[in-house]
């Protein structure tokens, strides 16, 4: 009895130190067995939502504000490291399979090379963004050294402390970097928002992974109350803006295709007119189908009062159609000029494919994009077709001018809306260039005959 009383009190000793031992407050030294800590999945979860928000609504940002400062090449959306996002992914779900010290500091590294992969991404995208005006090495190396500053980071943390330690101080260098650009894109961009401050959450008073992981998460849910709205703001503003200027885009590219009908039905009509008294011939003017000429003008300002994409495309098909009626307005006086010479249907044809083989269309053109993009093709065919008239024109009747070329614009470097509306505006004034001379010097010519 006295020897089983002595090994229960041994047993109780045992066990009490193994209840102390899973009881301690830095919860790190896992046993087989132990529950892994919920806070990696929810901070990488946090983390990767925040690759989401830049990989969409930020890299969104990027390229509308490329169009909208009309970059040469356009801005880039920049996604974040695939690579990162994957490693995060199965270091977390290693440490949820063997919870173990090792795994728990493979987590937090990981959770941290994405924090940092986002870090590359953003200020990537605001390097397009802000130019010049982008903060400089050693204005980051200051924001950085001020987080690192304010953290203060004890020494006397262990692994797991000190790795999740670390994941705080790099989201919250993050978020005071966002904090920092989206005010200098505010200034540059005369914005006007109020963008709030990165409110990033003390240190806990207790310094357990536990409690870290935590603070880790609400670091990341902070820079998310910074980012989501104030990004949704300046895409309103964006918004706002490349509509009122495709508004203008759209009314600009029919009123010069029906500023080419006004040519066709004036000048180039009367020297129809004039053509067929020098030569004896009864020739008429052919003037532009006015019902096309209406159903442009509707369809562009029913897209202003209305400037949905179902709208805009309506409004690129209409004036389409105004190009076509301006090429057959044209045909038919030059076959009455050009007599036997006209060219072929053959002839016509392959003039078309010429222009059309010049053309590769991008596959991931939107409706509106692809809409124009036809419009384009159809003003540019115009363009070649006149160039090649005014030259038999000029062989037939030995006018010994020298007719200029069709210079077609090349298209934009980077496919969206306003640049392909301009584009076709710019491939309009390159058939007026060509045209508008040529008739005149003709026209001088037949003047000058008729007056003899």
């Amino acid at each position: 009895m006295k020897y089983f009383k002595k090994q229960s009190m041994f047993v109780l000793m045992i066990l009490a130190l193994i209840m102390t031992s899973c009881d301690s407050d830095d919860d790190n030294n896992f046993v087989a067995g132990e529950q892994p800590l919920q806070g990696y999945e929810d901070t990488r979860a946090a983390v990767d939502g925040v690759a989401d928000f830049i990989d969409g609504p930020i890299g969104n940002l990027t390229e509308d504000l490329g169009e909208l400062t009309m970059a040469e090449s356009g801005f880039t959306r920049v996604t974040v490291d695939t690579q990162a996002r994957v490693a995060a992914t199965n270091a977390v779900a290693a440490y949820e399979m063997n919870p173990t010290d090792a795994n728990a500091v493979e987590a937090a590294n990981a959770i941290e090379a994405l924090v940092v992969a986002n870090r590359v991404a953003i200020i990537e995208d605001f390097q397009q963004i802000l130019g010049e005006d982008f903060p400089t090495d050693s204005d980051l190396g200051a924001l950085i050294a001020s987080v690192e500053e304010r953290l203060d980071k004890p020494e006397n943390l262990m692994g797991t402390q000190s790795e999740a330690f670390d994941v705080i101080l790099a989201v919250q260098i993050n978020g005071t970097a966002v904090e920092a650009l989206l005010n200098i894109a505010n200034t540059r961009f005369d914005l006007g928002l109020d963008v709030p401050a990165y409110a990033a959450p003390s240190l806990p008073a207790s310094l357990n992974t536990q409690n870290l992981l935590e603070t880790a998460l609400n670091s990341v849910t902070a820079v998310g109350n910074l980012a989501v709205p104030s990004v949704e703001a300046i895409q309103a503003i964006v918004d706002e803006q490349l509509n009122r200027e495709a508004l203008g885009g759209y009314e600009d590219f029919r009123v010069a295709v029906d500023g080419v009908a006004d040519f066709i039905d004036g000048p180039i009509g009367k020297l129809i007119e004039d053509l067929g008294m020098l030569t004896d011939n009864d020739f008429a003017r052919v003037i532009v189908d006015v019902q096309v000429r209406a159903d442009a003008m509707s369809a562009v300002e029913a897209y202003q009062a209305d400037p949905s994409s179902e709208n805009a495309i309506t409004a690129a098909n209409e004036i389409e159609n105004l190009v076509v009626a301006n090429r057959v307005a044209i045909i038919e006086d030059f076959q009455q000029i050009l007599g036997d010479d006209f060219p072929s249907d053959e002839d016509l044809a392959a003039l078309i494919a010429s222009v059309e083989d010049g053309f590769e269309r991008p596959s991931d053109l939107s409706g509106q994009e692809s809409a124009i993009f036809d419009a384009i093709v159809a003003v540019q065919i115009n363009g070649t077709a006149v160039e090649a008239l005014l030259n038999i024109a000029n062989t037939r009747y030995e006018l010994e001018l020298d007719i200029p070329m069709y210079m077609a614009p090349g298209l934009p470097e980077m496919f969206n809306e306003m640049n392909l509306l301009t584009t076709a505006s710019e491939s309009v004034a390159a058939v007026g260039e060509l045209a508008v001379p040529s008739v005149e010097a003709i026209q001088a010519i037949v003047d000058d005959q008729l007056g003899n």
